[in-house]
């Protein structure tokens, strides 16, 4: 990214810390995060799965 966009590594490298922060603070007040023509990030509320042996779908064990 850094050379497509002239920028140095450290530069790049702040930008996407400055916007992973950005993104969990809007996250957190409850807000979503769009960029448009990128993508939209929100949260939802789940209930809590109950407690005992779950099955992994891809080998099949249950724990």
């Amino acid at each position: 990214m850094a050379e497509s966009t002239g920028l140095s590594k450290g530069q790049v490298s702040d930008f996407i810390e400055a916007l992973g922060a950005l993104i969990g603070s809007e996250l957190n007040a409850g807000n979503p995060f769009n960029v448009p023509g990128l993508m939209k990030v929100t949260t939802r509320v789940k209930a809590a799965v109950p407690a005992g042996p779950r099955t992994n779908p891809f080998t099949g064990e249950t724990k």
